[in-house]
């Protein structure tokens, strides 16, 4: 039986030769769908087949425009935390013929292990720096606001900072911290309608909902991954976002768009209105949809929102 790294380095040998050898077959069975990747800059998740194919153009068309080529991948260390899961961390060099082209960086992957016996990488996160991101697959972190501004750019890392907070503070049961993100009251809008979330107690009962919620699931992962964010006046922002709730390398519920309000007090912002909530995930069934293999469910709607904080 391969040992965890053994297995790990063979995931990063076929993906090397999945970019040279531009065979984007090999390389569609190595990244897991969803695929999630972090940068310094946030969280881009990749959500069906099309995704994966303009990222494996990106990154095979970045390294031709650089001239690299060759690209060393070597596994340092790497764990089975799971029967199905690998988690372990690679250092990355790429090579012009001239030299280095770019810094040695290290990259922390997570694979899964897929029905088929094929491991398949589900998250890739490194800290590169983002004006070498032009060497990374999936490198257009900012694909729907390809023309912004200083000012958009600024305000879309502070929304995403916050979101990252709150939704890790949800997965891992701090309420103390998750609440403090939220003002009262809390506006939550569904197609359903429209509930006002008013009292501390009721915020920390929706709280152990989504806590119970997601250990029947297994959601491993919470992202929102801001689309835009801008001020309205000094004390107001809105921002739009996509959300994924992820259980290892599978969407739990397909993924979905939203809006929120924040409002600035004492110097602080907070989420006080929710557009376009999804609602809590009490499934009565677990089917499988047609189009992309996502789970679907019938979704028994308490008029909430995913991931929400709050009071002040």
């Amino acid at each position: 039986m391969q040992s965890a790294k053994a297995i790990y380095q063979s995931v990063l040998d076929r993906l090397s030769k999945a970019v040279f050898d531009n065979d984007y077959r090999l390389w569609s069975s190595i990244m897991a769908i969803p695929f999630q990747m972090t940068t310094a800059e946030g969280t881009l998740v990749h959500e069906n087949e099309r995704d994966v194919a303009v990222g494996f153009a990106d990154f095979v068309g970045a390294l031709r425009r650089k001239n690299v080529a060759r690209m060393d991948q070597i596994c340092r260390f790497a764990y089975q935390s799971e029967p199905d899961t690998i988690t372990g961390y690679h250092d990355t060099v790429m090579y012009t013929a001239d030299g280095m082209a770019l810094p040695e960086y290290t990259v922390k992957w997570v694979l899964h292990l897929q029905d088929n016996g094929r491991w398949r990488i589900s998250k890739d996160v490194s800290t590169i720096s983002a004006e070498d991101r032009q060497l990374l697959p999936h490198s257009d972190f900012t694909q729907f606001q390809r023309e912004d501004t200083t000012e958009e750019q600024r305000l879309r890392r502070v929304v995403q900072t916050m979101l990252d907070k709150a939704d890790s503070t949800l997965l891992h049961g701090d309420f103390d911290e998750w609440k403090d993100s939220y003002m009262l009251p809390l506006v939550v809008e569904t197609r359903y309608g429209q509930q006002i979330i008013e009292d501390m107690q009721t915020l920390k009962d929706d709280f152990a909902i989504y806590r119970k919620e997601f250990k029947i699931h297994g959601v491993t992962d919470i992202t929102r991954a801001i689309r835009t964010a801008e001020k309205l006046d000094d004390n107001l922002m809105l921002a739009t976002y996509r959300a994924h709730v992820i259980s290892g390398a599978r969407y739990v519920v397909p993924p979905w768009t939203g809006a929120m309000t924040f409002r600035r007090e004492g110097g602080f912002w907070y989420i006080t209105k929710i557009m376009q909530a999804m609602g809590h995930l009490n499934w009565t069934t677990q089917d499988h949809l047609d189009h992309g293999g996502l789970p679907s469910a019938d979704i028994i709607d308490i008029a909430k929102d995913s991931p929400k904080r709050g009071n002040r």
